[in-house]
């Protein structure tokens, strides 16, 4: 996926703003975590979280991806949506 791609697909499912800049792995400001998880792996851990929030998988323009609104990992941490994209062989994971 190119960077404006995953910039449209995480402005779009998760109506936040963010920077082209920040969806390209190459740049210094990316803020995107790449990982081998997949979105089946992230459902599955979500059982253990503090506060599991609600959680939206869907596919936007051929690409999967899940959506936790509200989750909180760990009693104590500050709540926060997570955006996980499916890139194939990886996934990409955006703290909005």
């Amino acid at each position: 996926m190119t960077p404006q791609q995953i910039f449209e697909l995480i402005t779009d499912v998760t109506q936040t703003s963010i920077f082209v800049e920040f969806c390209d792995l190459e740049d210094d400001e990316c803020d995107l975590v790449k990982t081998h998880e997949t979105i089946d792996d992230w459902i599955a851990s979500r059982a253990s979280w503090a506060e599991r929030g609600e959680a939206d998988v869907d596919v936007h323009n051929g690409t999967p991806y899940a959506y936790f609104e509200g989750v909180q990992i760990a009693k104590g941490q500050q709540r926060k949506d997570i955006c996980v994209i499916d890139c194939g062989d990886y996934r990409l994971v955006h703290n909005c």
